[in-house]
């Protein structure tokens, strides 16, 4: 898994439908939404390098995407 050798978990990405359900406030079994925790397939993620400057949320753009 890609994020494996970045992180020790992974991030979740949802879809429309699933997002929908995610942010449902009146969700009567909220833990019913464990199901649309699972690792995302390596094919929809893409990791490369940041700049050092990502991290920290004082700062923003472009110049973040540039590794140093």
């Amino acid at each position: 898994m890609l994020m494996r050798t970045i992180h020790n978990r992974m991030p979740v990405i949802l879809d429309n439908h699933a997002a929908d359900d995610w942010m449902n406030p009146t969700e009567a079994d909220p833990l019913s939404l464990k199901r649309l925790l699972i690792p995302a397939p390596d094919d929809v993620l893409l990791a490369q390098p940041a700049s050092p400057l990502a991290n920290s949320v004082k700062n923003d753009g472009p110049e973040l995407l540039v590794a140093t």
